[in-house]
């Protein structure tokens, strides 16, 4: 390759290539980067030749070269993870890594390495095929607005809320969730729930909403799906499951899976009765924990061959029984394949010898039990592919019987082209090497139907090691490609979470480097991501809070999260943002940490918020952290609950207080006791989660919790009751404050208050509902305009407090002699209004004499008595249409009419057309 690399027209094409990309010798050592790679980097200035290239990612052991661990050095790999220069750093965002083999005469001389960002795929895709995919899915999807205006929907999705086609509607009017999807919408913190579709009432779905930042505009992306199907789903998968546990459980086999790493990662009663340990004590050991002193395990170069081809031959060991004792074992080892093809560990079959049995393992019984029992599909065929043996697995996988397979051809039951594939590929590999790489093909069942498998075969040979069959493994890849997909989907939906939280999240190693930041992350410091890696978790911290990050990293050590703390961070600008922050610990297959995630809060308002309050110091620091949350279990056998330290604190009371539910229920005052012990009984009965706001007995001030609950089974399926407690009595205190001062400024907003009648706004809404009464009662709306024709004298000649005393009098009177179902207001100074629905205008004449007759009875203030007149202009609403603005202004004018012709009397207004309403001038 060396020689091919140095051709001037090689090298020229590859520096101009679009790719990012890098060559590499066989060894991972870097020869030379493309032009477009040197300009994404632009922050790397060495020379990247000569460095040896490393990737992590999960296809790859850690303390291995990556090139070491390929699946295969002669076959093109694409893989996620990230690609490092050693002893110049990551290559930043580009995460989708293809690594291509080269070779010159059948030898491998090298790798292509072309980096790609994650989003590539997906960008690449045309409008047209997105557009597709949503129009023909046969999941319900549909975008809403901020308004919950539904922008678009496929016709899955109107299908299942009956919506048509040229239909502008809310999501609200289409569905509901805990009755209210508004209120649901804004409270939740967890954007999926069952909705209950409102155009169907025998029907529910399940609902999940993604929020999406829009260019500015919030935006939600909704999906919809049969809560029937999906619950009928859930419940084949758990059958299986049961299905396949049991099966595990109850084999006749000691049967153990081990991790690659030589963990034990699942046992079956078997084999803990064969050791006399319990399950958990087996867990998570090494397996050469149990062997005995001296015992026989696989060289390096035989377990190396079972890893590549999957095929091992029994051996036998000696283990450790919990008595001290030794029994000797056979074992037959069988790889345990991921999803993506990847070796992730060994299935263990063990079975004791006695010293007259070794040759077990070779018996006709073993082989048929295994065989026969096995959930892949085996077949034997001989070179020619027809079948000489085939297990139940295979027979329900292609849906013929065991004596039909007999003698048939294997290729016939392949589809055609990947049969070809086959016979031109696999076959010579198998020759060759005696095992075939894991690779996928199409069998085709009884019914025509085409199954997709993954297949794996082992060639055997006799005693003069020539071949004379070959075994083939097969496993159904539906169930992979299910899995695959779900996962794709449920890591698009972490993403789009993760980027658009209003919380700022980020990832933190142990040596307090930046792995991952969200925007609002970003945003919050005021820092580009590229700018963060060059600074630790430290960096970041305004001298005198490093007592607090401490006890973040101490309590992360201890109990693998962190309370609630309060601190400062800098900004990129020098300024000092308020935070809260959780930290929670990252933890790898070793059960190390190598980092934690933290979640931070900006409480810069809640702080402005405070201070503009003037709250006291207690106050401050109580609302300005998150509430505690305490724990409990309730083992529903002994009737007894099981409490965190915390939840010990919130109900005040000691360690050695017997908590029994009957003592428990006594800590709250009656009604709240009843309730607690209701809801418990009630989640236990129909395992409905259910919360309660609950008041604590004997304390002043009052002290409330919030409390959770939930029903969950232990391992043996027995149901349990467990949740949690928080203490809000701060939040149920400012709640009460805050209903009181609305209430305070409704009546300041809306009334007068010298003599608390409704002012101009209130009386304007009091028109309009009056103004809808009259229509639907064929009546008349009155409004009459008063103003007092001796107010100034009062005021210059007693002052303002009789002028005050006069005006509160009047408006007693005014109350007193219109009917409740009348309005009257003042304006202000010395003028009311009275609004009224009346049957005609004499009706109408008939209460401006009443005011005027009220009006002039004296008033007794301080020994004196007050007297005064009033003039009165009356409008009638004669027009549906007419404002009050309109109606108003016709009244005032009439009033005016009044005071030039002598004052202490009132005038109906002429209607708008310049009639006249008055019947006679009083």
């Amino acid at each position: 390759m060396s020689a091919t690399a140095n051709h001037p027209a090689f090298a020229a094409a590859f520096f101009s290539s679009e790719h990012k990309a890098l060559l590499c010798d066989s060894q991972g050592v870097i020869l030379c980067a493309s032009d477009s790679l040197i300009q994404h980097c632009s922050t790397i200035y060495q020379d990247l030749s000569g460095h040896r290239l490393a990737i992590e990612s999960a296809r790859y052991g850690e303390n291995k070269p990556w090139y070491q661990n390929l699946p295969s050095h002669h076959r093109e790999t694409r893989v996620q993870g990230a690609a490092i220069v050693e002893g110049i750093g990551e290559l930043h965002q580009l995460n989708l890594i293809s690594i291509q083999p080269l070779q010159m005469n059948d030898t491998l001389t090298g790798f292509k390495i072309i980096l790609d960002e994650d989003s590539l795929f997906e960008q690449s895709l045309p409008n047209a095929a997105w557009q597709q995919l949503f129009a023909e899915s046969q999941v319900g999807m549909c975008l809403f607005d901020e308004g919950l205006n539904v922008l678009s929907a496929n016709r899955a999705f109107r299908n299942m809320t009956e919506m048509a086609d040229d239909e502008s509607v809310r999501i609200l009017d289409l569905l509901c969730v805990n009755d209210d999807f508004q209120e649901w919408l804004l409270q939740t913190q967890l954007l999926s729930a069952e909705a209950k579709l409102l155009r169907k009432t025998d029907n529910n779905a399940f609902i999940s909403i993604t929020p999406i930042d829009l260019s500015g505009r919030q935006v939600f992306w909704c999906s919809l799906k049969d809560a029937s199907i999906v619950t009928t789903q859930t419940s084949r998968l758990s059958e299986s499951f049961q299905r396949f546990r049991k099966l595990f459980d109850d084999n006749i086999n000691s049967i153990a899976l081990v991790s690659p790493e030589g963990f034990y990662v699942d046992v079956n009663r078997q084999f803990t009765e064969l050791l006399q340990y319990s399950r958990e004590d087996i867990i998570n050991r090494h397996f050469t924990w149990f062997n005995a002193p001296g015992s026989f395990e696989l060289p390096d170069s035989e377990a190396q061959t079972f890893v590549r081809s999957g095929f091992s031959r029994p051996f036998h060991k000696k283990l450790t029984r919990k008595d001290g004792s030794t029994i000797e074992v056979s074992v037959q080892l069988f790889p345990n394949i991921d999803a993506s093809g990847v070796y992730c560990g060994a299935w263990n079959f063990i079975q004791p010898l006695d010293q007259h049995k070794k040759s077990i393992i070779d018996s006709e019984r073993y082989y048929k039990n295994l065989f026969s029992q096995s959930q892949d599909a085996l077949v034997l065929t001989d070179l020619d592919g027809q079948i000489k043996l085939a297990n139940p697995a295979f027979s329900e996988l292609v849906g013929l019987d065991i004596e039909a397979l007999q003698n048939m051809m294997l290729p016939e039951l392949t589809r055609p082209d990947d049969a070809e594939l086959e016979a031109n590929i696999h076959i010579p590999a198998l020759l060759r090497d005696g095992h075939t790489d894991l690779y996928e093909k199409r069998l085709r069942s009884k019914t025509g139907i085409e199954i997709p498998v993954s297949v794996r075969s082992s060639l055997i040979t006799d005693h003069q090691n020539k071949p004379e069959a070959v075994w083939t493994v097969m496993r159904d890849a539906t169930v992979q490609r299910r899995l695959i997909e779900s996962l794709a989907n449920a890591e698009r939906r972490f993403r789009s979470l993760f980027s658009n939280s209003i919380d700022a999240i980020a990832f933190w190693t142990r040596h307090d480097e930046l792995r991952y930041a969200n925007k609002a992350y970003l945003n919050l410091v005021g820092y580009s991501q590229e700018e963060l890696r060059h600074l630790t978790f430290r960096e970041l911290t305004p001298p005198g809070w490093e007592d607090a990050d401490a006890q973040m990293i101490e309590q992360v050590d201890k109990n693998g999260y962190s309370d609630i703390i309060e601190k400062e961070v800098w900004r990129k600008d020098g300024q000092r943002i308020p935070i809260t922050i959780r930290a929670s610990a990252m933890i790898d297959d070793n059960n190390e940490i190598i980092g934690s995630w933290v979640i931070i809060r900006d409480i810069s308002e809640l702080k402005d918020t405070l201070r503009r309050l003037q709250h006291s110091e207690n106050l401050l620091q109580q609302t300005s952290r998150m509430s505690r949350v305490g724990g409990w279990e309730l083992d529903t056998r002994n009737q007894f609950f099981h409490l965190t330290d915390e939840t010990f604190q919130l109900l005040s009371i000691p360690r050695s207080y017997h908590t029994s539910v009957k003592n428990i229920a006594k800590l709250f005052d009656l009604d709240s006791e009843s309730s607690a012990v209701k809801m418990v009984n009630d989640v236990y009965r129909t395992g409905t989660a259910q919360t309660l706001e609950l008041k604590l007995a004997g304390f002043s001030p009052e002290r409330w919790v919030r409390v959770s609950a939930q029903q969950g089974y232990e391992e043996q399926g027995t149901p349990y009751v467990y949740g949690a407690m928080q203490d809000i009595s701060d939040f149920i205190q400012q709640q009460r404050s805050l209903e009181s001062a609305r209430d305070i400024y409704q009546q300041m907003a809306f009334h007068d208050p010298l003599t608390q009648l409704p002012n101009r706004l209130l009386i304007e809404d009091r028109f309009r509902q009056i103004s809808y009464q009259a229509q639907r009662n064929d009546h008349l709306v009155a409004l009459f305009v008063i103003d007092l024709d001796d107010f100034k004298a009062i005021n210059d000649q007693y002052g303002h407090p009789a002028g005050d005393a006069l005006l509160i009098s009047l408006s007693e009177r005014l109350q007193q002699t219109i009917r409740s179902s009348d309005t009257v207001a003042r304006l202000g100074g010395d003028e009311f209004i009275v609004i009224a629905m009346m049957t005609g205008p004499d009706q109408a004449q008939t209460l401006a004499q009443k005011i005027v007759s009220s009006v002039q009875q004296p008033m007794h203030w301080e020994g004196k008595a007050l007297t005064s007149d009033c003039s009165i202009g009356v409008a009638l609403l004669s027009e549906l249409d007419e404002s009050f603005e309109q109606l108003y202004a016709r009244a005032d004018q009439a009033l005016y009419e009044v005071k030039d012709h002598g004052k202490g009397t009132f005038r109906l207004a002429a209607d708008p057309e310049g009639q006249t309403n008055q019947p006679s001038d009083s």
